[in-house]
């Protein structure tokens, strides 16, 4: 679990040092130790308080020796603070952006991989800040220190942004609500040819009506008909085209050939406590190599027989679910066709 926080770490503190670096080049020329550029004002209070908060975060040393235990780390590879780690991870950029392979704490030569050399987990799965408030939970506490690091972060910033702000994903967006809107129709008649002798017709407005959602239960059904394979002979289904492919790469090859090593017993005594506990065969999940070169594949499937794959799985899953939803009832409706067979 440790070796998976410090990986999340590792890049949050990129990202937030790529974001101090172009939208906040004062800021984190300060915590660079280096003076306003010339011509600039000098530093502004709301940019001095930043980096103060910044450099508030630490890291407490008194979990260090049990946070290194069993690991070639000595307590000098842990940094003291987000200061520190933002300006070490900073300069480890390339080679985060290079790694092949999962992190190991036990690894024997950590530059091998390119993973950096210094420790900061962001939280652990053992050590809990302690409860100031006792009346608000520990994740609140740490949620409210967020907000407020957030709240600095946003007044640290330029008036006139320094680079390109980066847009909220579409899916982040506030939708429209088709049910807070009106409409009305008209229909327009025009003779192009005729000119000004016959101008356009506006006809009437419709009724007003509004626009129904997708799953509007008082909306008319939207017919919607999946076509499954109609053979599933073998002899039927070696006449469907494998023309749906996928590229995977020689790093998504490797991990799948983790995947590949692994059965329903070692997933089964993964989860068993001790004695019968047995950790999963993954490998070191390198790329696909073949010799010295690095490969990816092409995989050519079959979408008809994936059709089938899904429809039996969400089967499946339905009748599990119906034990709590009671939805079957509501769910599917099947009835026969007649002379619908898969040889005529």
């Amino acid at each position: 679990m440790r070796e998976q926080i410090q990986t999340g770490s590792w890049y949050i503190l990129l990202d937030f040092a790529i974001l101090l670096s172009e939208q906040e080049p004062r800021v984190w020329r300060l915590l660079n130790g280096q003076s306003p550029e010339p011509g600039d004002p000098p530093f502004k209070s709301d940019e001095q308080a930043l980096v103060n908060a910044i450099k508030a975060v630490t890291f407490d040393m008194v979990n260090a020796a049990a946070l290194i235990d069993g690991t070639k780390y000595d307590v000098g590879d842990i940094k003291a603070s987000l200061k520190d780690a933002l300006l070490a991870v900073k300069s480890n950029e390339d080679n985060l952006e290079k790694v092949k392979t999962s992190y190991d704490r036990n690894a024997d030569d950590p530059t091998k991989e390119l993973w950096p050399l210094f420790l900061f987990p962001l939280a652990d799965p053992k050590f809990a800040p302690p409860q100031i408030n006792p009346k608000t939970t520990n994740v609140d506490q740490l949620l409210d220190k967020v907000d407020a690091l957030a709240s600095l972060i946003e007044k640290a910033l330029p008036e006139v942004p320094v680079g390109d702000v980066p847009t909220n994903p579409l899916i982040a967006q506030q939708p429209m609500d088709m049910r807070e809107g009106w409409y009305v129709i008209r229909c327009v008649f025009e003779r192009p040819e005729c000119g000004p002798i016959d101008p356009p017709v506006l006809s009437d407005p419709s009724q007003n009506f509004q626009m129904a959602g997708f799953f509007d239960p008082d909306a008319p059904a939207r017919p919607i008909r999946i076509a499954l394979p109609i053979d599933t002979s073998p002899a039927g289904l070696r006449k469907f085209d494998k023309n749906t492919a996928f590229m995977i790469s020689d790093m998504l090859c490797g991990q799948i050939n983790r995947v590949k090593g692994m059965t329903l017993g070692d997933l089964v005594l993964s989860v068993l406590p001790w004695p019968f506990h047995k950790d999963l065969p993954v490998g070191d999940g390198g790329p696909c190599t073949k010799g010295s070169l690095e490969i990816g594949m092409m995989c050519s499937l079959s979408i008809p027989i994936i059709t089938i794959c899904a429809l039996l799985l969400l089967m499946i899953i339905v009748f599990l679910l119906d034990f709590i939803f009671r939805w079957i009832p509501f769910f599917i409706f099947c009835f026969p066709l007649p002379k619908f067979k898969s040889k005529d």
